[in-house]
């Protein structure tokens, strides 16, 4: 009896729908529209959608945006049209979207206060919420000199603790393809202000094993593919271009930086080693260590002994002349260095 009532609910819900929509295309039917759908994911939404949208020949036009470029394309393809990909703010446009937000634009300030203002925007990269998420921080307390550069130290870890923005923002990677999301949160191995060689990511994408591209394309190819769909889905930032127009360096978004570590942890992907007081090491399959002065801790050393599950090290920091001693067992599978400051990689497998 229950389950005829539930099938009974289902029919209604679905008939007040379909009476809805067609309402709605005897409303547009001969009329002239804009249309604008706002902060679209799927292309099952924009397909069911619409089907109930009349052609009246009469230049009718509808305006989607998304942060997916599989929906753009969908749509795209499907009634012609154009894409255009939105630009991030310049640091002129940051300054003055932060300076609005937090004081009266028409306010004089100090050239030092105005000066410390310019280095906060400039940190947020162009990201619209990434500088309202500072400027309501900003705007909960007094705006002293000393208070500007503290939160201009800071700004990373501003953002990073705003959970309205984090709650937004982790939808541009729930909603990513199944393939894409491994490549999205490898992101967070690397500190969130470097700038990656496109050439040695795509080799360490490989190496690790996550990539399973369709035959005939090979691993390269997909990766390379796979790195373009998180440019064009603006949570990769392209820094430099080579001859041929191609990626030559990129870095993550320091907002979704934070996202990256958050996953990793949750799902034991990969594990930042910045303390030797490290908890569940012994459980991670990839660890990172960002401030390669670890290895000389004795207790760093005594913790990372007893991994048996990992499979790759990332370590990234200054070069040092004295040897560096790894003594990681023969369960490491792979590891992986990167010095940043002359860029040497060095990669080798454990056997």
């Amino acid at each position: 009896m229950h389950s005829d009532f539930s099938q009974f609910g289902i029919c209604v819900r679905y008939e007040r729908k379909r009476i809805v929509n067609q309402k709605w295309l005897m409303l547009l039917w001969g009329s002239r529209y804009l249309i604008v759908l706002d902060d679209i994911w799927d292309n099952i939404v924009w397909a069911a959608f619409r089907r109930y949208l009349p052609d009246n020949g009469n230049g009718s036009r509808i305006m989607l945006t998304t942060r997916l470029q599989q929906v753009a394309r969908y749509a795209n393809d499907k009634d012609g049209g154009f894409i255009l990909k939105k630009r991030f703010l310049n640091e002129e446009e940051s300054w003055h979207l932060l300076r609005e937000k937090v004081i009266a634009t028409d306010w004089l300030l100090p050239p030092e206060l105005e000066k410390a203002g310019r280095k906060i925007a400039k940190k947020c990269e162009g990201l619209p919420l990434a500088i309202i998420a500072v400027a309501k921080h900003l705007s909960q307390a007094e705006k002293t000199l000393e208070y500007c550069k503290k939160v201009a130290k800071e700004v990373h870890s501003v953002v990073g603790a705003d959970k309205e923005l984090s709650k937004v923002l982790s939808r541009s990677y729930y909603y990513l393809p199944q393939c894409l999301k491994p490549c999205f949160v490898y992101m967070g191995v690397f500190p969130h202000d470097y700038e990656i060689p496109t050439s040695k990511l795509v080799s360490m994408w490989c190496a690790e094993g996550f990539l399973e591209p369709n035959p005939p394309q090979s691993l390269e190819d997909f990766a390379v593919e796979c790195l373009e769909e998180l440019v064009w889905s603006n949570v990769l930032q392209v820094r430099e271009h080579n001859s041929s127009g191609g990626i030559k360096t990129c870095n993550i978004y320091f907002v979704f930086w934070h996202i990256c570590v958050r996953e990793a942890e949750k799902d034991k992907f990969f594990h930042i080693v910045n303390s030797y007081g490290n908890q569940g090491i012994e459980s991670q399959r990839r660890l990172c260590i960002h401030n390669n002065v670890l290895f000389g801790i004795k207790d760093v050393h005594k913790s990372m002994a007893s991994i048996l599950n990992a499979r790759s090290l990332l370590c990234t920091g200054p070069q040092h002349q004295y040897p560096v001693p790894i003594r990681l067992g023969y369960h490491l599978l792979m590891l992986v260095f990167y010095f940043l400051e002359k860029g040497l990689m060095v990669e080798g497998i454990l056997v």
